[in-house]
């Protein structure tokens, strides 16, 4: 989504050759750098240094160094053909929401030229050197001479406090039926514009989830919502695990939400829903803030579990977006297999869950077990509660994925879906319904990400789903 006041450049090889550096690659570490990035689609737009100051001059060039790397922050494998312009603009929080900013205030943005200082880095800036690859691919190395230095003015109003948002030169909608991997934008921030000479600016420490003062500037993940100019904002902690990062499947299934809510916004009210093991807390609270700035009068009851460890960054994310904790929004723990966290969670609501949402959470063999007791004891509860399931192949083997989906097929029903099907489980059989998701058909969405989306239920009958296995033997069975 391309937003004004904004600017674009483009990091195509022949512009960027002062930002990357090309890797060789020998023939002795292919096996393993394969499998390092086996499925790694989606790359993130990520910040190679911290920056020093939240305070910056009005009109005036300012360094930021910026490199690609793979969901599990790995350098970035780019072919030599593929371009990634950029855009970048304002973002603001206003009335507890965060918009675009108004034309009082715009930004400019650069590639940074040879022999060029700006306020920040008082330093020359050198090109980079582009070395000879046989495996014909850029990569961004994870040291700090690898990156793009990117150079930003931002001029308007002084003393307002803004984030500047990088991201792909893409709409969302035009990214659904796209065949580029365009990479996660990345949102910095805050900052407040001053008009007093740079000498007389004073470093003003910003407080992260964890309560300790940071000197240095926040990265969040901004991802737009189903209403023009509006975004919802996600603080990662790499350093939390698989709970602390956004993966791929969260972002697909909040895809097809927010396109879901441009359709109808009304389509989930009234609905329970769980985030389980939601990690940050992408799934539910988008869902959550989107029914907020739609005002929906009937909204959905969401809650969000995961371990207690994980906990805290999920709820600084809800105070990160203004949510309050009310009927319809609440985080709670839940352990995997564990009956008092189930019956706690399920206790809390005047009636059982319609939906249980799940992203990304199939990592170890050893945890297999307790997910799956989960599974069955939320659907023994309800009978009618749907499971969704997001899933993208990474570092599991074949049999290790085997071993969980064989598993799960023994006690749960368990089918495939694509994004018609996955968008059909949350409207009627109507005519009305056909016209509203007939346009999923055609995204590319799930090809491009590598996820894999999944309907479990409760299993009606031994001979029904022999039946209906015998009938889809090697659909339901997630590729390498």
């Amino acid at each position: 989504m391309l937003i004004t006041p904004s600017h674009t450049i483009d990091l195509s090889p022949s512009i960027r050759k002062k930002g990357f550096r090309q890797r060789q690659i020998s023939n002795s570490n292919t096996h393993f750098k394969q499998a390092l990035y086996r499925n790694s689609r989606v790359h993130r737009i990520t910040l190679a240094s911290r920056l020093r100051e939240s305070k910056i001059r009005v009109s005036t060039w300012n360094s930021v160094d910026l490199k690609l790397v793979t969901e599990l922050g790995l350098p970035a494998q780019i072919p030599n053909s593929q371009k990634f312009p950029v855009s970048c603009h304002l973002l603001q929080l206003r009335h507890g929401q965060y918009y675009a900013f108004s034309q009082t205030n715009s930004i400019e943005c650069r590639l940074s030229a040879e022999e060029e200082t700006d306020s920040w880095c008082q330093q020359t800036t050198t090109s980079l050197p582009i070395v000879s690859d046989t495996d014909d691919f850029f990569s961004f190395q994870s040291g700090s001479s690898d990156l793009v230095r990117l150079q930003f003015k931002v001029n308007g109003t002084c003393d307002q406090e803004f984030f500047i948002q990088f991201e792909p030169y893409q709409s969302e909608r035009d990214r659904l039926y796209s065949k580029d991997k365009s990479p996660l934008s990345l949102c910095l921030g805050p900052f407040q514009l001053c008009c007093q000479e740079s000498d007389d600016l004073h470093v003003q420490p910003l407080v992260m989830w964890d309560g300790n003062p940071k000197t240095a500037v926040n990265m969040y993940r901004a991802l737009p919502l189903p209403r023009e100019g509006h975004y919802i904002l996600f603080q990662e902690l790499w350093d939390n695990g698989t709970p602390g990062k956004l993966w791929d499947s969260a972002l697909v299934m909040n895809h097809v939400f927010n396109t879901l809510a441009e359709v109808d916004k009304h389509y989930l009210c009234g609905r329970r829903i769980m985030d389980l093991s939601a990690g940050i807390g992408a799934i539910g609270l988008t869902i959550a803030q989107t029914s907020r700035i739609n005002n929906i009068p009937n909204p959905p009851h969401i809650v969000m579990t995961d371990l207690e460890e994980a906990l805290p960054l999920m709820k600084s994310n809800q105070q990160l977006n203004n949510i309050p904790t009310t009927e319809h929004v609440a985080i709670q723990r839940l352990a995997w297999g564990s009956s008092y966290d189930i019956n706690h969670v399920l206790q809390g609501g005047h009636r059982p869950f319609d939906y249980i949402l799940i992203s990304d959470v199939l990592y170890n063999t050893k945890d297999f077990p307790a997910l799956i007791s989960t599974f069955r004891q939320l659907v023994e509860k309800n009978r009618h509660t749907v499971i969704i399931m997001g899933y993208k192949p990474r570092g599991l083997k074949q049999n290790e994925e085997d071993l969980f989906f064989d598993e799960c097929r023994s006690h749960l029903r368990l089918e495939t879906l694509d994004l018609e099907s996955f968008a059909r489980e949350f409207f009627d059989n109507s005519p009305s319904t056909d016209k509203k998701v007939a346009f999923l058909k055609k995204s590319r969405l799930l090809q491009l990400t590598g996820v894999c989306l999944y309907r479990i239920t409760h299993k009606k009958s031994k001979y029904r789903m022999t039946h209906h296995l015998s009938n889809s033997r090697g659909s339901n069975t997630p590729t390498s």
